[in-house]
């Protein structure tokens, strides 16, 4: 049975640097473009418009490892002091039916046999930022995230329940341990159900490392607290004096560990990552996606390294349908942005090129098409060889 993902569509109307930009998104989607093209500006679109409740956004509302959306995005953005009475405008959040007023994506095979009165209604969760200062387009008056559920998939109730989302980017630091780890309640979230274990097991797996587990305690600088990463010799390193890359995929995992459905959003998960551990890492995040069946994950990264463990991991699977390539590309004079689509398939097919897929859809317009034809990708080569 094919696998559907928790959102099959984001839209996005003067956001940021978008003034409107329709992103189609599978199961385990990898968005790619040019720095400027809107990678992060989707991510932080589908992190603010997945973790409001019904009514009223407020920005004290956390998300999932306790950290408050919006002013995340803020603070990512340079304004790190913002207070709430600060932001202008408020955020509403409706949840309905598709209508016939709402936006809706081009019509396939099967829709056409039916009328919009016979078609199964699509769910969406629309949100609307009032002069959302430094986040809207040009200085626009509002802002609109859409985000559309596929068909006959989501009641309203289970719609509103899976929308929480988890950003994993450069700027997130301590908050996943002192939430997570050291969190108000009585049992920290993190070692309910033996997720500490999952955590260290593949931390084992991605790294090399021996048999160890994790263990909170006191350490580091006053009154804070650390999460210690404990060897079958008894030799005991705190998280935050390992590498970088450890300490990223660390709270990746732990992140990974407390959103059973929903949402996992991580920005370059390639930084300060070595190249053999990348494959790893990237198997721990498909692997936890098949265990999951209402988990959808999405990353923004520029590593051909990814995109080449992606291909290997998935060309050994079953679902390959679950994962997409998405490129993005935006206007810079209109802000258009737009996003074509391509599968496992055709991320082999580039691969096999020994080209830098990257590269060869930069080089020129990227086809509009679904799927990439070995004519088509003749034709790119040519072109690319005789410039």
């Amino acid at each position: 049975m094919r696998r559907l993902p928790v959102i099959e569509r984001l839209e996005i109307r003067r956001f940021r640097g978008i003034e409107s930009g329709s992103i189609p998104l599978a199961p385990f989607t990898v968005l790619l473009g040019l720095n400027g093209s809107g990678k992060t500006a989707v991510l932080e679109a589908l992190y603010l418009a997945a973790n409001p409740r019904e009514g009223t956004l407020l920005v004290e509302e956390p998300d999932p490892i306790g950290r408050f959306p919006l002013r995340h995005v803020f603070q990512r953005h340079g304004y790190p002091n913002l207070e709430t009475r600060e932001l202008e405008g408020a955020l509403e959040l409706q949840t309905k039916s598709e209508d016939p007023q709402a936006p809706s994506a081009e019509p396939t095979a099967g829709d056409q046999e039916q009328t919009r009165e016979e078609k199964p209604p699509r769910h969406l969760v629309r949100m609307l930022l009032s002069r959302p200062r430094w986040l809207n387009y040009r200085s626009a008056d509002s802002a609109e995230i859409l985000l559309i559920a596929p068909r006959a998939e989501m009641t309203r109730s289970r719609w509103k329940q899976m929308l929480r989302a988890a950003l994993m980017d450069p700027e997130t630091g301590e908050e996943v341990e002192e939430s997570l780890w050291f969190g108000e309640e009585e049992t920290p979230v993190i070692w309910k159900g033996e997720r500490d274990r999952w955590v260290a097991d593949w931390l084992k797996e991605i790294y090399g490392l021996g048999p160890l587990r994790l263990s909170g305690g006191k350490g580091g600088r006053a009154g804070k607290t650390t999460v210690w990463a404990i060897f079958e010799h008894g030799a005991a390193i705190p998280i935050p004096g390992m590498g970088d890359g450890i300490q990223a995929a660390f709270r990746a995992l732990c992140m990974l560990a407390i959103l059973q459905e929903g949402l996992f959003l991580w920005d370059e998960p390639e930084a300060h990552q070595h190249a053999e551990a990348i494959p790893r890492l990237m198997k721990a995040l498909v692997d936890t996606l098949a265990e999951r069946d209402h988990l959808q994950i999405v990353l923004a990264t520029q590593s051909l390294e990814i995109l080449k463990a992606l291909r290997d991991i998935f060309a050994e699977r079953s679902d390959q349908e679950a994962f997409s390539m998405v490129f993005l590309r935006r206007d810079e004079r209109t802000g258009q942005l737009e996003s074509p689509s391509f599968s496992l398939e055709d991320l082999d097919l580039m691969l096999r090129t020994e080209r830098d897929p990257r590269s060869l859809l930069f080089g020129r317009q990227p086809p509009a098409r679904r799927r990439i034809s070995d004519e088509t990708l003749s034709e790119i080569l040519q072109f690319l060889q005789h410039r």
